[in-house]
């Protein structure tokens, strides 16, 4: 070990954490290309980045020794993760002589052959104009966890797999819908631009995001462009390409005009819900919401014809409230309350009963359409 020059030096623990961070996006059945890091350095830091051609992660560990990496070179994910694993010293070097990457320890070494960089994916366009939000890490999660859900699973329709984030006027928004639901959730956030700014993206970038995210209040920076989302925190960082096309406007949906409004605690409902969900059985899951003056009627019927009711008091409701119903699928709402932590949450029922909103204090939005089961 004395005779060797490492370019780097650091501890065991430290890598394999900043391997399992950007390893999240690559797939072992695709090319070298996409299951392999790219290493480089830069400022006493080396870097190990990924990508899948749509999303692109790095994330970064400081080492303790003065040497440059002359250049950027690949390395497959297996085979470093495994040599990493079986080193039993804490601190470990890593030398780099063009064709492979050797891991050294006081007692052992390792050899891992390494790969061009030509071919790697690399995000150069996220260099553009863009704007600049500063994030608190627990609102921002709050806003994609109470809208992720509503992204469609399935692929015939390319708008209904996207998330739409957008700023404007102080406040962050976001919406999702899948052609039968929709959900939006805003939040004012500490910005360095007063521009407008839209970006959509991809159901997996969202998700790659929101695994980095933390319930801390810790600031983050996020930097929206005409082609990308990039998203910074502590030692890592993630690039994700924006889908280019028109998304639906979720403005009209909103200002539709909800004459019925009440006022229900969320636990009972969904209490009362899942207890109708254990006797409803069959693909046919609609319950009908009939909603009257100081009452919620949860109804529906399973394939023996046996009728089934809940009841769930209301706490408050307009004085105008008429008698109405709306036919929902109950997995759909029951998904949606799961997902928001919220104590209360109003129901506000279209005046033909086609749909209904969930809102809470104008900030968070679902609208359900009306099933047609």
């Amino acid at each position: 070990m004395e005779n060797i020059e490492p370019f780097f030096r650091a501890s065991r623990s430290s890598v394999l954490n900043c391997i399992q961070t950007v390893s999240e996006i690559t797939n072992l059945k695709q090319t070298d290309i996409f299951n392999s890091f790219l290493i480089t350095e830069n400022k006493r830091r080396v870097y190990l980045v990924s990508s899948n051609g749509e999303v692109q992660i790095q994330s970064s560990v400081k080492h303790s020794h003065s040497l440059s990496l002359a250049a950027p070179f690949l390395v497959h994910i297996k085979n470093l993760t495994n040599m990493l694993k079986l080193t039993l010293s804490e601190t470990i070097s890593f030398v780099y002589n063009k064709t492979h990457l050797a891991i050294f320890t006081e007692s052992t070494s390792f050899h891992v052959k390494t790969l061009s960089v030509s071919k790697f994916p690399l995000f150069y366009g996220v260099s553009e104009e863009c704007i600049v939000l500063i994030v608190n890490q627990k609102i921002l999660k709050q806003l994609l966890k109470v809208t992720f859900f509503s992204i469609a699973k399935h692929e015939l329709f390319s708008h209904f797999n996207n998330i739409c984030v957008y700023f404007r006027n102080g406040r962050l928004n976001c919406f999702t819908l899948d052609g039968r639901r929709m959900s939006y959730a805003s939040a004012t956030l500490r910005i360095y631009s007063n521009s407008s700014v839209t970006a959509v993206m991809t159901r997996s970038s969202l998700s790659e995001i929101y695994k980095l995210l933390e319930y801390t209040n810790h600031l983050s920076k996020l930097y929206i462009s005409r082609n990308y989302l990039r998203y910074t925190a502590s030692n890592s960082e993630i690039i994700c390409k924006q889908v280019i096309g028109s998304h639906p406007n979720v403005k009209y949906i909103l200002k539709k005009e909800y004459l019925f409004y009440l006022e229900v605690e969320r636990l009972l409902l969904v209490t009362a819900l899942n207890r109708l969900l254990v006797l409803i059985t069959g693909d046919l899951k609609t319950v009908n919401l009939s909603l009257k003056a100081g009452r919620l009627a949860i109804r529906a019927t399973n394939l023996t014809a046996e009728k089934l009711e809940e009841v769930v008091p209301i706490r408050n409701y307009n004085k105008h409230l008429h008698s109405s119903e709306v036919s929902i699928n109950i997995n759909y709402i029951i998904e949606l309350l799961t997902n928001i932590g919220f104590l209360l949450v109003n129901l506000l029922v279209e005046d033909n009963s086609k749909s209904i909103m969930l809102v809470h204090q104008n900030t968070y939005r679902h609208v359900l359409v009306m099933s047609k089961n």
